[in-house]
Order: C-alpha cells, then structure tokens, then sequence
C-alpha cells in the first residue's frame, strides 16, 4: 500500500508514512499545527492555564 499525493503524484510507502509525515510536520500551516497539538494531546492529558496547578507538574 502507497499513499500519492494528488498534485505532484508523490507516492510514500506504507511503511515510510509515518517517518515522512513526522519529517514534515514544520511545514503545516499554523491551523494545522494547532489541530496536531489538539489530536495529540487529547487522549489522558488534560489543559491547564496557571503554571501552579497541579494538572500541570511535570512528571520526570
């Protein structure tokens, strides 16, 4: 299986997908930078405004 892209007829394998689309992320537009964060960040994370609360410790 191949991913094309329709415009420049591009083709990534399957197996390349997920190391291209990482390599490629700086080059979104910010509304699609924004809805990446909210997608990654939506699962046990919770969003927090004051760098005091306690939602947002930092676990090391």
């Amino acid at each position: 299986m191949y991913y094309k892209e329709i415009s420049t007829r591009e083709v990534v394998q399957e197996e390349d997908a997920y190391l291209y689309a990482k390599e490629n992320l700086d080059e979104l537009e910010e509304k699609d930078k924004q809805a990446f964060v909210e997608w990654f960040f939506s699962g046990n994370w919770i969003r927090g405004e004051d760098k005091d609360d306690e939602a947002d410790r930092k676990i090391n």
